[in-house]
């Protein structure tokens, strides 16, 4: 299945609304894109897929806490070190992105279509240098289906791989695991909450195959890492309840 190129004035016009209300947008604007001008960059991630279901469900939510930047470095190589390496509060990962931080809790997430030649053999860290090298090849290795569109700051459209039809479906599944499961089933559970949506078969299917009470323990370490131990009880109900019902 292709990607679809999607100009609706209306999904972009609330793209482009809930980005400007954000915290990060003037440093975004200000300090990110012009060192980044000789590239095409992408908007992406929670913060792009939150304004889609707003405007096409008309549901509400807070403000993302960040905000999720792609940039196509397909045809040029684009060295985030030396090029953003200036700006302050920044850090750069090994698995190929790079975090800005803005006030006490605001980050702006960056990351690549590939990434830096040192890391590239290095298992999980994104698009490496032996992959095809284009949107559609991104999107497809997205998370969950939900996630999997970009928005083109420079051309103001929308990159479309499997998003918008579970958006309009309200159903969350799962395309391309690449985490480790007991963290990939929470996020499955707990953006299915957050989003009012299903979860999808092959999500279920994933849960079913991999979750069994030895992982409470993990389970348990990373929502107190996310500071979210709240909803601990919450997601090991949920994750019995479909792996019995599978």
């Amino acid at each position: 299945m292709a990607i679809s190129t999607v100009q609706d004035p209306k999904l972009v016009s609330a793209v482009m609304s809930k980005l400007e209300k954000s915290s990060g947008y003037d440093y975004l604007g200000k300090f990110i894109l012009p060192n980044l001008a000789a590239y095409t960059i992408y908007l992406w991630g929670g913060s792009l897929r939150d304004s889609v279901v707003e405007q096409i469900l008309g549901k509400e939510f807070d403000e993302n806490r960040d905000i999720d930047i792609l940039v196509d470095d397909s045809q040029l190589e684009a060295d985030l070190k030396n090029l953003l390496g200036h700006l302050d509060n920044i850090s750069f990962y090994k698995n190929g992105i790079s975090k800005i931080k803005i006030g006490k809790d605001f980050t702006i997430d960056i990351s690549k279509f590939s990434n830096s030649q040192e890391f590239h053999n290095i298992p999980y860290v994104g698009f490496n240098k032996a992959s095809i090298l284009n949107p559609e090849e991104v999107l497809k290795k997205c998370d969950f289906t939900v996630n999997s569109m970009m928005y083109d700051l420079g051309k103001n459209v929308i990159y479309d791989y499997l998003a918008l039809d579970d958006i309009r479906s309200q159903q969350i599944d799962l395309l391309c695991p690449r985490e480790k499961p007991y963290t990939l089933m929470c996020r499955i559970i707990l953006l299915s909450e957050k989003l009012g949506f299903k979860i999808g078969n092959n999500a279920k299917k994933f849960i079913a195959m991999n979750y069994h009470k030895e992982l409470d323990d993990d389970i348990q370490s990373y929502m107190n890492y996310r500071g979210s131990i709240n909803k601990y009880q919450f997601l090991i109900e949920r994750l019995r309840e479909i792996k019995n019902s599978s």
